[in-house]
């Protein structure tokens, strides 16, 4: 039991400081003014990463969110087509977050999207920022964002 109690506060204070770190990692970007794509998104483009021309609906998104007229997440659901469906998402956040299929050239893909109307129904607290912020760091193919 002794055992089973520690490895529980091990794995709260692992999540903890994974949450505390992309906090913080949130908060530098949005605070350094870069573009959105600059950085590893930039380096990514020939791989399907984020392009500056494609970023710029995304960043005013997010001006629009940090004004506080927007949601607290959102999803380029123009590039679903690059989810790489990690699950990280919609095992994270099944209340914001589920999987679909989608047609891409032809072929049937499943990918992650926004539940429609979901953030209506959620009241947005601390943790779910926290738990946002950590689905967003950990979306491979950066259409998920946290304002």
């Amino acid at each position: 039991e002794a055992l089973q109690k520690r490895y529980q506060e091990e794995v709260r204070g692992h999540d903890a400081s994974l949450d505390q770190i992309a906090q913080a990692m949130s908060e530098l970007a949005a605070s350094s003014g870069a573009p959105v794509a600059a950085g590893l998104g930039a380096l990514l483009t020939p791989f399907g990463g984020t392009s500056a021309a494609a970023a710029t609906p995304a960043a005013s998104s997010a001006a629009a969110a940090m004004n506080g007229s927007g949601p607290v997440v959102t999803m380029d659901e123009a590039k679903a087509a690059a989810c790489t469906n990690c699950k990280t998402c919609y095992q994270d956040a099944s209340d914001i977050f589920e999987k679909t299929q989608i047609a891409v050239d032809g072929q049937s893909k499943e990918v992650a999207h926004m539940i429609p109307g979901a953030l209506d129904k959620i009241k947005v607290t601390p943790e779910l920022r926290a738990k946002l912020t950590k689905v967003a760091a950990n979306c491979d193919a950066e259409i998920i964002h946290v304002h």
